[in-house]
């Protein structure tokens, strides 16, 4: 009987030495958050980057990407697989589990951040203001009191809030807003960034300029499922962009692949959404 009693203690103290264990295991992995070290991650992307308008760029953007994504991944200790995917099943694949990630110009509104997580923006192409090389005016502030071309429709698109005293002329085109601006009868021109310097810098060059970086955050992420292990990758993410910039090596990798620096240097970036 003495026995017998020994072995049920001996058999709840090992049960409940198993139990305190299978705690401790859960509450410290919970405390420690997922780990992304050395994992390897795939991510999905469309190489014309449909919906938006490279200007010719798209295999240089591809280029880009594929460094810069290297480049993070050494600098936070992660590795990633590049697949090239159609544009109508990138998102698609994304929400059945093919890719961890996508790289998309999908806007970080709050419907769509119920679902999905969103890195900083690693290229912004949002509107920047156009105004005559010899003009002082850098910001949308200084347009106070004075006429804005922009295209029909556009300040909708591109989501800004302007000074309440601008006075806004809508034209059919951007082309026909900048010949408009170059003739002096307008003081700023709402154009999106790319675009905005290529006329800049082309054909409109030592007559009209880029005042301003972007005016909102628009522009290509990493995008992935709203989930704990992801969103710390995002993080992750974030953190080796702004080291890889803040070391010139971001500047560096648009300069290789022939891409348009469209934020000035000295201005404060634009405010998150």
């Amino acid at each position: 009987m003495k026995l017998e009693k020994n072995k049920i203690y001996i058999s709840v103290a090992v049960g409940f030495v198993f139990v305190i264990a299978i705690l401790w295991l859960v509450i410290r992995g919970c405390s420690a958050g997922p780990d992304i070290r050395k994992r390897t991650f795939q991510i999905g992307r469309d190489s014309t980057w449909y919906p938006m308008d490279l200007r010719g760029k798209e295999k240089a953007m591809v280029g880009f990407t594929n460094d810069l994504i290297a480049a993070i991944g050494k600098q936070q200790d992660f590795r990633s697989i590049v697949f090239e995917v159609g544009p109508n099943a990138l998102l698609d694949g994304l929400n059945i589990g093919n890719y961890d990630a996508i790289l998309s110009s999908m806007p970080p509104n709050t419907i769509n951040r119920k679902r999905y997580g969103f890195s900083d923006p690693f290229y912004l192409v949002g509107p920047v203001l156009l105004v005559s090389e010899d003009s002082d005016i850098d910001s949308m502030e200084d347009m106070s009191g004075r006429i804005l071309g922009i295209e029909s429709g556009s300040l909708q698109i591109f989501n800004i809030t302007e000074p309440p005293d601008i006075v806004i002329i809508p034209y059919d085109s951007g082309a026909t807003a900048l010949e408009a601006l170059d003739e002096g009868v307008i003081d700023g021109v709402l154009l999106d960034a790319l675009r905005a310097h290529v006329w800049a810098e082309g054909f409109y060059a030592g007559r009209l300029k880029v005042a301003t970086s972007p005016l909102t955050n628009r522009g290509l992420r990493l995008v992935t499922r709203n989930q704990p292990e992801f969103l710390t990758w995002i993080s992750q993410f974030d953190e080796g962009l702004q080291a890889i910039k803040e070391s010139g090596l971001y500047d560096q990798l648009l300069i290789k692949w022939d891409l348009i620096d469209t934020e000035l240097d000295e201005l404060a970036p634009p405010e998150k959404q």
